[in-house]
């Protein structure tokens, strides 16, 4: 059994060696690339996507992301470097 594993390698080995790069990627994405695979990518996208863009909490959480950057984020900063260049007087 030992033997004929060792032949069944050896062979493959040659036969792959013997096939260039591309046309080994060529046979592995056909093989992949069946209805049945491609209808199940395509289903799980959708689901993963409609999951994420439909979630209402997702939605206020972005919504306050926003308000946040907007609002608050530049007068933050700008009272940071105002203490700092102010109180703590550091150029």
């Amino acid at each position: 059994m030992r033997n004929l594993n060792t032949i069944v390698n050896s062979v493959l080995r040659e036969l792959l060696s013997s096939m260039s790069f591309r046309t080994r990627i060529k046979q592995k994405w056909k093989k992949l690339c069946t209805t049945d695979n491609i209808i199940d990518l395509l289903v799980d996208a959708f689901i993963l996507l409609a999951d994420v863009l439909t979630s209402p909490i997702l939605i206020f959480v972005r919504i306050m992301k926003h308000i946040i950057n907007v609002y608050f984020i530049d007068r933050i900063k700008r009272s940071i470097k105002w203490f700092v260049h102010k109180i703590l007087r550091i150029k």
